[in-house]
């Protein structure tokens, strides 16, 4: 940030601690009544003149076609990839009241019709990942449970029922890591990409060493 800049957003910051007590009680207005569009409307304003555009954004992209093309710009980079109930917590949208159009616009790159196939696709994603993450969770919570029990029972075989149980583990968290994956690349969070990568990789080892012979010795053994 260039001098100019940090000392314009410190004058914003001083002029916005005067008007906080008004900016606190219009995000309280709104927070009560989502649907309260006046309020919404005063209340991204203020901001917009405080030179908070991305608080203005934030709050006037319900208000359709009230965004200038600088505060447009700030929300894509806030909402690129981000779930839909995400958006709409961070924008306080009332239940029954969808996206406007020039926001949805803003969410994923492309034409129209490849952004409704992507959004789509990533919805059902989303869906599939809380599943599988609860599902991993109890299977990893399951297992250790029944290694150490048959630890503590004196089990006779414990280093082969460590080993199929990490495999067990390892398919539903590698099955999460995918659907993690494939949802980065249709919302375009490419950063994510190499993360799930380098996840991925030691959890198809572990599945392509163990499955076939559980018995057997790894190679640092």
């Amino acid at each position: 940030m260039c001098p100019g800049d940090a000392g314009g957003r410190a004058r914003a910051d001083v002029a916005a601690a005067r008007h906080r007590p008004l900016l606190d009680r219009l995000k309280s207005a709104v927070a009560n009544d989502p649907a309260d569009l006046p309020a919404r409307e005063h209340l991204a304003e203020m901001y917009r003149s405080l030179g908070y555009s991305d608080q203005a954004a934030r709050w006037g992209a319900a208000l359709p076609g009230w965004l200038t093309r600088t505060e447009r710009a700030v929300l894509a980079r806030t909402l690129r990839g981000a779930p839909r109930d995400r958006v709409r917590t961070l924008m306080m949208l009332p239940s029954g009241m969808s996206l406007p159009e020039d926001v949805d616009d803003l969410l994923f790159s492309g034409t129209p019709d490849d952004r409704r196939w992507r959004w789509r696709v990533a919805t059902h994603l989303d869906t599939a990942l809380r599943f599988l993450v609860l599902f991993a969770g109890a299977a990893i919570a399951f297992c250790v449970v029944l290694i150490v029990g048959a630890a503590f029972a004196g089990a006779s075989d414990i280093r082969l029922m460590t080993r199929v149980m990490a495999v067990t583990c390892a398919i539903p968290l590698l099955c999460t890591d995918t659907l993690w994956l494939l949802r980065s690349l249709l919302t375009l969070r490419w950063w994510v990409v190499p993360v799930t990568v380098a996840v991925g990789i030691p959890l198809v080892l572990m599945i392509v060493w163990i499955a076939p012979t559980p018995g057997g010795y790894l190679p640092w053994e």
